[in-house]
């Protein structure tokens, strides 16, 4: 009973003007914002440099994906059996795996139906598609770049010459069926 005596005159006489209220809300809220802000701020550079790890370890994959197929097909026919079948049995071992863990869905898809497609006319197309599509898996995109930028690998016409390929290789092939 006497604390709450005592508690009811301390109320009485530490009556707060506005401008205290004021001030101590103002305090309080000012608090508020700086630690919420400060938690954002790590919330954001920690998501960005886990993107930048992923983004790393993406490179690198695609980098051995990219460096085994350009071998395959520049100079597999010059190199010996040995060297063939270690280099294969390297890529089989190692790449897919990886592929499918970090590649991009769309990645994933483009790769499935380039591998499993048994036409030969068209498959460097469908190669380009997956450079393109790793590309754009890496952040690159095409208004992005600039001629002579070889830090984003600027492909100025390809798009263009593309397309004339693919329409003249429709009209050869329509050609052949007529022939």
């Amino acid at each position: 009973m006497a604390l709450q005596q005592a508690a009811s005159k301390a109320a009485e006489t530490a009556s707060f003007t506005p401008e205290v209220i004021a001030a101590i809300i103002s305090a309080s809220a000012l608090v508020l914002v700086a630690v919420i802000g400060a938690a954002l701020s790590r919330y954001f550079d920690r998501r960005q440099q886990i993107e930048q790890e992923q983004r790393q370890r993406k490179a690198e994959v695609y980098a051995k994906f990219l460096e085994y197929w350009f071998w395959a097909m520049r100079e597999r026919s010059k190199a010996s059996e040995k060297e063939k079948r270690a280099r294969q049995l390297e890529y089989q071992r190692e790449i897919p795996q990886k592929l499918a863990v970090w590649g991009s869905e769309a990645f994933v898809k483009e790769y499935g139906a380039w591998f499993h497609s048994d036409r030969q006319q068209g498959s460097i197309l469908e190669f380009e598609s997956l450079i393109r599509t790793i590309r754009a898996d890496l952040g690159f995109k095409d208004k992005d770049l600039v001629e002579g930028d070889l830090l984003k690998l600027s492909n100025k016409g390809v798009n263009e010459y593309l397309q004339q390929h693919r329409t003249s290789s429709v009209s050869e092939a329509v050609r052949k069926e007529d022939g």
